[in-house]
């Protein structure tokens, strides 16, 4: 189970590495600012958040492994998706000003 968290984590780590590579080296490229933004509100979550997200949408672990990775129960697993989406949706809102 923990190496599943850190193989997870190390993922994340990894990819937010990456996002700062290709924002070095993308001279004449264009970069989705959809997805830097993105990573930067995924990163800004608390932590059993993050992980609750990094697995369910990055790993594609269902809630019940999830549950057995966290050591938690899987209504909780569900209750942290649940207030990631709600953060992330007000963080990724498009405003009109």
């Amino acid at each position: 189970m923990t190496t599943a968290m850190n193989r997870c984590r190390y993922f994340w780590r990894h990819k937010r590495r990456e996002v700062t590579v290709q924002m070095s080296t993308t001279r004449g490229r264009e970069i989705s600012i959809d997805r830097i933004d993105l990573e930067a509100a995924i990163g800004s979550l608390p932590p059993r958040q993050r992980q609750a997200v990094i697995l369910f949408y990055v790993a594609d672990v269902p809630v019940p492994g999830i549950a057995q990775l966290m050591e938690v129960a899987e209504g909780t697993v569900k209750a942290h998706l649940a207030q990631a989406r709600e953060t992330l949706r007000e963080r990724m809102e498009v405003r009109n000003v």
